[in-house]
């Protein structure tokens, strides 16, 4: 892997090493994405999960209860943005128009319910892909409940360092990383919101610092989409999307 310069307006920045920077979108992959993939590779059909019947427990958070659309949407679906539930499939029309209310909360059973019921089905899961940044939120708060019933915790962030980020040697400013609601409930964004320090771990292709492979490797492979066979959705031309990951 190939790291840039720490280049500020007074000159290079001379403890590149000891920097946190936020990964924005990337947050998708190397957060949300990435627990998932964990949690796929330590219990099994993680990635098949109901995002409705994990949900239901939230119910009374939501003014109609979780909407019966998402019993059929699997946590891939929403990793993958295409659970069918959308407005418009333009690139960025839905992201960039209707989310402002989802952006702008702070508490967990607003960003839910505007994550929710914001957009209506209109085509069968896993079959149009639709950008929508709200996807990530409900995919992590499927992977909280998922976590709590597999360990009997439900600390996303305790998790990922643990499973994904010491074993790839990344610092301990990496254990409460993620940005959260700012309510009791505490749910991790999920979409945006991650904070690193640029230490070399990812560089890897998922092998820890003793070599040891953190993940299966084939997941990396098809994240990457170099095969043409296992490309994700098509997302713009020659542009494919899958688990967070462009290629």
């Amino acid at each position: 892997a190939y790291v840039g310069g720490f280049e500020t307006r007074y000159g290079s920045y001379p403890y590149p090493d000891s920097m946190v920077v936020p990964l924005g979108k990337m947050t998708q992959i190397f957060f949300t994405s990435l627990i998932a993939l964990s949690l796929d590779h330590e219990y099994g059909n993680v990635f098949k999960a109901s995002v409705g019947e994990n949900l239901k427990d939230q119910s009374d958070l939501v003014e109609d209860g979780i909407p019966e659309t998402f019993d059929s949407v699997s946590l891939k679906n929403l990793l993958d943005m295409s659970s069918g539930h959308y407005k418009f499939k333009i690139h960025s029309v839905d992201e960039d128009t209707f989310l402002n209310s989802f952006y702008d909360a702070t508490g967990h059973k607003v960003k839910l319910s505007e994550a929710l019921d914001t957009f209506n089905r209109r085509s069968p899961p896993g079959r149009d892909w639709v950008y929508h940044g709200s996807d990530y939120y409900l995919g992590g708060t499927v992977l909280r409940k998922l976590l709590k019933d597999k360990t009997g915790s439900d600390d996303l962030g305790a998790y990922v360092y643990d499973k994904i980020y010491e074993p790839l040697a990344l610092s301990e400013s990496s254990k409460n990383a993620i940005q959260k609601t700012y309510d009791a409930f505490r749910q991790p964004l999920g979409s945006t919101g991650l904070f690193l320090n640029l230490e070399p771990g990812y560089g890897k292709r998922g092998k820890s610092s003793d070599g040891e492979y953190v993940l299966r490797p084939h997941f990396f492979e098809t994240l990457v989409q170099n095969n043409p066979r296992t490309r994700g959705y098509e997302a713009d031309d020659n542009l494919y999307y899958s688990l967070g990951m462009w290629g």
